[in-house]
C-alpha cells in the first residue's frame, strides 16, 4: 500500500472508532442510568439482593471497604517515620498504588495510618444467568 492509500484507510479508521465511542457513551451512560434506579429501587424497598425467576439475573448490593487518603502529607510523613516502608518508591503519592499497602497495614495491626480513612463504599452487582 501506498503512503496516499495508507492514510486513507487511517482516516476511515478513525471515522469508524469515533462512530463506535460515540454508540458506546450513549450505551454506557444508559446502562450507569438503569444501574442508578435499579439500586435507588432497592434501597427504597429495603432488599440488599433480588433474583428473577424468569431469567435467572441477580443484583445485590455489596460493600467493599476501601481506603480514602485524606492527608497525603500525613501519609507521606508516615511512609518516612516508618521503617518497614520502602519511601524511595514514594516521591509522591499515587493512592491507587497505596491502597493496598494501607490496607495489608491495616490488617497486620489493626492501625489506620495517619491521613487515611475506612469508607465503605456500596456498589450494585449484577450476575447474568448465562
Amino acid at each position: 500500500m501506498n503512503i496516499p492509500d495508507l492514510m486513507n484507510e487511517l482516516v476511515i479508521a478513525r471515522r469508524n472508532t469515533q462512530s463506535a465511542y460515540e454508540v458506546y457513551k450513549a450505551c454506557k451512560e444508559t446502562e450507569n442510568e438503569i444501574r442508578n434506579d435499579l439500586l435507588q429501587e432497592l434501597r427504597d424497598t429495603g432488599l440488599k439482593s433480588v433474583s428473577d425467576s424468569e431469567t435467572g439475573n441477580t443484583a445485590a448490593i455489596l460493600k467493599r471497604e476501601q481506603i480514602k487518603v485524606t492527608s497525603e502529607t500525613k501519609v507521606m510523613q508516615w511512609l518516612k517515620d516508618n521503617p518497614s516502608m520502602e519511601v524511595e518508591q514514594y516521591i509522591s503519592l499515587h493512592k491507587a498504588a497505596f491502597e493496598p499497602v494501607a490496607k495489608a497495614w491495616l490488617k497486620q495491626t489493626g492501625e489506620v495510618i495517619p491521613g487515611t480513612e475506612i469508607v465503605d463504599n456500596e456498589y450494585l452487582a449484577i450476575k447474568e444467568k448465562k
